[in-house]
């Protein structure tokens, strides 16, 4: 469980670098049921300082991914 120090740090980072997001998702149906429709929660952050990143997901999981730079004089970003 993370401490008071790792909640606050992960606060500034998300207010700065974070989103919150849904996705929605089809769940299917049963036979004499209606669609039924997910929705998902996606908390993420994006940061070219990899070191961020790798921090937060060691603290509370999940997976980094490299986001494809549109211009190559932009630095590498980490989510």
């Amino acid at each position: 469980m993370p401490g008071l120090e790792e909640i606050v740090y992960t606060a500034g980072i998300m207010d700065g670098e974070g989103w919150i997001g849904f996705e929605s998702k089809n769940a299917g149906h049963a036979r004499g049921y209606q669609r039924r429709i997910r929705f998902d929660v996606r908390i993420g952050v994006a940061n070219t300082n990899e070191d961020i990143v790798d921090y937060l997901k060691k603290i509370w999981g999940g997976r980094i991914y490299l986001r494809k730079r549109q211009n190559s004089k932009w630095k590498p970003c980490f989510f």
